[in-house]
């Protein structure tokens, strides 16, 4: 979401909060419930460094809570408001409310995943965020039906709380850039792919899918690590690699909107070498989903 976009919505709703009256406490309560929900589904959707910074969710439901409250004990108008108006906003307000509802449930919902693969978190050396991971459309773009519904996308955050440098362009200004991706399991390497030039932003080459690539099979079950920077793939088809082997540099190569690293994990669901069912993952026993942060 664009930042203009999201912060435009945050201001009309804190500023129906600040000048709203209510002759009916029922009003105000459905407003809070309301506001309440629209915080929750905030908090957990919105890819807080893409609107300023990853530290901005929390002072943002801050500012939300303490505005509702002195909704609550503002004076109450003397006289009622035209009877179709009251039913229309408080329709709107049950209905908004419901709907945002509905959607942080199904967002919470989406840590939930069925027994999958565990593996070792590939970063290391700073504080990574996760900006699409877990089981619903709402948190993940990749939870669509096929092979990467459980795909995780991982950047890194800078002291800001920033996954790049604001109005900078080049690739530098991502800290995830260059930075070092091991391996997540024991296993072998099935293929690589290091040709792929890097692209800068907003340039994307949808072409090349997931640009440089290394391909595992941990144990009947493949792992793919997209997106590296060229000329950094330190491993080949055929290799046994253990946990924690260097495989490669985030880069920026392929279908990619910034430096980033992708993973997803796969099997062959009918023995034809498709590898087509997606399979859930965790990370040292931890179920990701987006705005999860881990430092390492």
């Amino acid at each position: 979401m664009a930042p203009i976009v999201y912060w435009g919505i945050y201001g009309l709703v804190a500023g129906w909060l600040v000048v709203r009256r209510y002759h009916h406490l029922t009003d105000a309560w459905l407003q809070v419930a309301a506001t309440a929900a629209f915080a929750a589904c905030s908090f957990l959707v919105v890819q807080w460094p893409a609107v300023g910074s990853y530290w901005l969710r929390y002072p943002a439901v801050v500012v939300l809570g303490v505005l509702a409250v002195r909704a609550l004990r503002r004076p109450r108008l003397s006289r009622p408001p035209p009877r179709r108006r009251l039913l229309v906003a408080r329709a709107m307000l049950v209905a908004l409310g419901t709907i945002l509802g509905v959607a942080t449930v199904m967002a919470v919902g989406a840590r939930s995943a069925e027994a999958g693969i565990d593996l070792a978190f590939p970063l290391s050396g700073g504080t990574f965020y996760v900006g699409d991971a877990g089981a619903s459309r709402l948190v993940n773009v990749h939870h669509r039906g096929g092979s990467q519904s459980f795909g995780v996308d991982i950047e890194q955050l800078d002291g800001f709380g920033r996954t790049r440098r604001p109005g900078a362009r080049d690739l530098e200004a991502w800290p995830v850039f260059g930075a070092g991706v091991t391996s997540p399991c024991d296993g072998r390497v099935v293929s690589t792919n290091d040709g792929v030039e890097d692209t800068t932003p907003p340039v994307v080459d949808r072409a090349a899918g997931g640009g440089n690539s290394v391909v595992l099979d941990c144990g009947g079950v493949r792992v793919y690590l997209f997106h590296f920077r060229r000329g950094s793939v330190a491993v080949e088809a055929g290799e046994q690699v253990e946990r924690g082997h260097p495989l490669a540099a985030v880069g920026n190569s392929g279908f990619s909107l910034g430096p980033h690293l992708h993973i997803h994990a796969a099997r062959d669901s009918d023995g034809s070498g498709t590898f087509d069912e997606a399979v859930p993952m965790s990370f040292d026993g931890r179920v990701l989903i987006r705005n999860d942060w881990i430092t390492d």
